[in-house]
């Protein structure tokens, strides 16, 4: 899957941006700036990640992002962000058109 350059959710326009590692995680979100990270390679930068799973923490921080938006009390809950995001980047490869 490619990952966009930037989303709009909601008034909010995120951009996301592709660092070559994160310390100590795979991506984040910056809420007020618009701003989602999605890490190329692993922690400690050894080993490149793969596109299934940039593709799978891009849907984690956009979830992050749409529950936010809501405004949703879950929007802050790592466990049914990380359950709801796995499941939708499987329905989306799944996707045939």
């Amino acid at each position: 899957m490619e990952i966009p350059k930037t989303i709009r959710v909601g008034r909010k326009r995120y951009k996301i941006l592709r660092p070559e590692t994160l310390t100590g995680k795979r991506g984040d979100i910056f809420y007020a700036p618009g701003v989602i990270r999605v890490a190329r390679f692993a922690a400690n930068g050894a080993a490149r990640r793969s596109p299934a799973a940039q593709a799978e923490t891009f849907w984690h921080e956009l979830t992050h992002a749409i529950l936010h938006d809501i405004p949703h009390k879950l929007w802050c809950n790592e466990q049914f962000v990380t359950d709801f995001s796995k499941r939708l980047a499987k329905a989306v490869r799944s996707a045939k058109f």
